[in-house]
């Protein structure tokens, strides 16, 4: 009796198979590939069988070893060619993927979408970029599922508006430089006053707008190029209107992209803690409910229902009352604290100590919105974190900077 051929213990059979699955006319088909060569095929980065196929051999089961007849070939794709049926099968066919595999890749593309949105959001507020543990947790937090379908970039952008709703959050915008050629400083003031009703039309910022002359060398004569450039930063949507408005002008007009995202330079930032987007989302939900209820209460005085104002005047020392013992939108603020946890006591944001540079030049916008505010550092028991408390020209108490600044720019 002939001795039976066994496979060693430590060999993996199909461990390194990719099966493309197709079916047609009642018959299924399968043929074995190397793994992350299909879609390399597909997206023509790779072309030859050789690199893709382990073998042009056609089946009707793969694991099994079962080979495809020739009358099912030639019933099902009218040829029995096998490296012409292969080219089929792999175009049209269905990748079987494993677990694992498809583990790592919807993880790749979740990293992904975390990188696009932490390179292309930014804080309205504060036009700085948020971390990534942040993204990663908001993502978390709005149930994001990632959809193979569709790539990283349009995923990311699309979970925009839902992150909205958690916190503020906005794509970045974009710079452009446009150059502007004129024959006369005439012309150039006329395609001047072109461009920037274009821009503002498109609600774009001009940062720089110059005009620069030119000699020309062609002749002897004074004739000279007159050159225009502005510089601009606009929403990235607004890219295809620009690129388009630069291809109708025929020349005269060229548009550059200087950066694809505008942010400002951001500090030194510690690790994240989830509480903080739990805070912050918290905290950005009861502004909006807010907002929203004091311009329904605006429309509805609008409408003409009569007030008495007392009765107002009665409501609005009740939440000014009710803001101080913690209840207000802007968060608890204690307006009498002890001593020993005030850092810096209140005074003008401008003779903030050398040691608090930074939070000097950051919060010194407020006085240039509105001048006489005052802030106050103060510390945590048994921490290490340094909050500040600002405090308006009519002495109302602001737990964050951000409620601050809408109560300077009279958002609420």
């Amino acid at each position: 009796m002939a001795g039976r051929l066994s496979i060693p213990v430590g060999i993996k059979k199909l461990t390194n198979v990719a099966v493309v699955r197709y079916k047609t006319h009642g018959i299924r088909f399968e043929i074995a590939c190397y793994k992350n060569t299909v879609l390399s095929y597909r997206s023509g980065a790779e072309k030859d069988l050789d690199n893709v196929l382990q073998t042009t051999a056609i089946y009707l089961n793969v694991s099994k070893g079962i080979v495809a007849k020739e009358a099912d070939m030639k019933k099902a794709f009218g040829t029995t060619d096998e490296e012409k049926i292969c080219r089929v099968i792999l175009q049209k066919g269905e990748l079987q993927v494993g677990e694992k595999e498809r583990e790592v890749g919807q993880e790749s593309v979740s990293r992904d979408c975390v990188n696009i949105l932490v390179k292309k959001t930014i804080n309205p507020e504060t036009n700085r970029p948020y971390p990534h543990g942040m993204i990663e947790s908001a993502l978390k937090e709005c149930h994001f599922s990632v959809d193979p379908t569709k790539s990283a970039k349009q995923q990311a952008l699309a979970m925009i508006p839902k992150l909205a709703k958690l916190f503020p959050i906005k794509r970045a915008p974009m710079r452009f430089k446009f150059t502007v050629l004129a024959e006369s400083e005439e012309e150039a003031k006329t395609k001047e006053d072109e461009m920037l009703n274009f821009l503002k039309e498109h609600e774009a910022n001009v940062e720089t707008n110059s005009l620069s002359k030119e000699k020309s060398d062609d002749d002897d004569d004074d004739y000279s190029k007159f050159t225009r450039t502005i510089v601009c930063t606009i929403e990235s949507s607004m890219y295809r209107p620009c690129d388009a408005y630069a291809k109708a002008s025929k020349g005269t007009v060229r548009l550059d992209v200087l950066s694809l995202s505008v942010t400002a330079e951001a500090e030194s930032r510690s690790a994240f803690d989830e509480s903080s987007l739990q805070n912050q989302s918290g905290t950005y939900r009861k502004q909006k409910d807010s907002e929203d209820s004091l311009e329904g209460g605006i429309a509805r005085l609008k409408i003409g229902q009569r007030s008495d104002p007392s009765r107002i005047n009665a409501t609005s020392s009740r939440s000014n009352k009710r803001d101080q013992k913690g209840g207000g939108a802007g968060g608890k603020v204690e307006m009498v604290v002890d001593k020993k946890f005030i850092l810096i006591p209140r005074g003008f944001i401008k003779d903030l100590p050398e040691e608090h540079k930074s939070r000097r030049e950051r919060f010194k916008e407020l006085d240039t919105i509105e001048e006489g505010w005052h802030v106050e550092l103060r510390t945590k028991e048994n921490s290490s974190i340094v909050e500040a408390v600002f405090f308006s020209p009519n002495n109302e108490a602001f737990k964050s900077y951000a409620e601050a600044r809408r109560k300077a720019l009279g958002i609420i």
